[in-house]
């Protein structure tokens, strides 16, 4: 480096790595689910998931009604999905690697600005996928 007056002029970057998460791949899954004012919202809301970020999600649905079968496996979750749902909200859920599931929830919190978001505990990846 050289350094000009009190500040950087120059950086040598040449030795620099992309250091990767420690986090383990393929050994837990973890399910989001975002609540939007309305489906449509939620379908875009997974279209720029999709599009922007690293963290592809293994299984995404957008759930419009309160008879969706995809609430049954959401377990203690399901009331509070069931309630968006009868107030007309559109409600998206992914299940994504643990690993990604930070960088999925934050997307979807902040950038797209959910009404609510919330992350159920961690699952072995395998008993997610129905094989376990």
């Amino acid at each position: 480096m050289q350094y000009v007056g009190r500040g950087l002029d120059d950086v040598d970057a040449r030795r620099l790595r992309v250091r990767r998460p420690d986090s383990p791949r393929g050994v837990l899954d973890q399910t989001i689910i975002a609540a939007y004012p309305n489906a449509d919202l939620a379908e875009y809301a997974l279209e720029l998931l999709r599009e922007h970020s690293p963290a592809a999600p293994k299984e995404a649905q957008v759930l419009a009604s309160d008879r969706d079968a995809a609430l049954d496996r959401l377990q203690d979750f399901a009331a509070d999905v069931r309630k968006a749902l009868e107030a007309g909200n559109g409600v998206l859920i992914i299940r994504v690697d643990e690993a990604d599931a930070f960088e999925a929830r934050e997307l979807l919190d902040e950038d797209t600005r959910s009404l609510w978001t919330m992350a159920t505990p961690p699952v072995p990846a395998r008993a997610a996928n129905g094989r376990g």
